[in-house]
């Protein structure tokens, strides 16, 4: 027979885990949800990370979470965009 054991519901959430793909869509989810409207983002790409890359996870992270970003323009390891429209209601949180 299974043992039961109680545990904190904030324990149970430092425990679950996330996978990687996840992860990085929340952090340019993040990173998105701070650019204001009338404002430009202008996205680095890390060493190792392509503008292709940082480009398909920003739209990957505004569709997932309901914004529209328009690409507006790519120069060298830079990538500018603009915040078009934002989402209605509660956050969505990507899992």
């Amino acid at each position: 027979m299974p043992t039961l054991e109680i545990i904190a519901d904030r324990e149970f959430q430092s425990k679950k885990t996330v996978n990687k793909r996840a992860q990085v869509l929340n952090e340019y989810l993040d990173l998105i949800r701070q650019v204001k409207p009338g404002k430009i983002g202008k996205l680095t790409a890390s060493e190792g990370e392509t503008t292709q890359a940082v480009r398909r996870r920003l739209t990957d992270a505004s569709k997932a979470g309901g914004y529209e970003v328009e690409i507006i323009k790519k120069d060298g390891g830079d990538t500018y965009f603009r915040v078009t429209s934002r989402p209605r209601g509660r956050k969505r949180v990507i899992t």
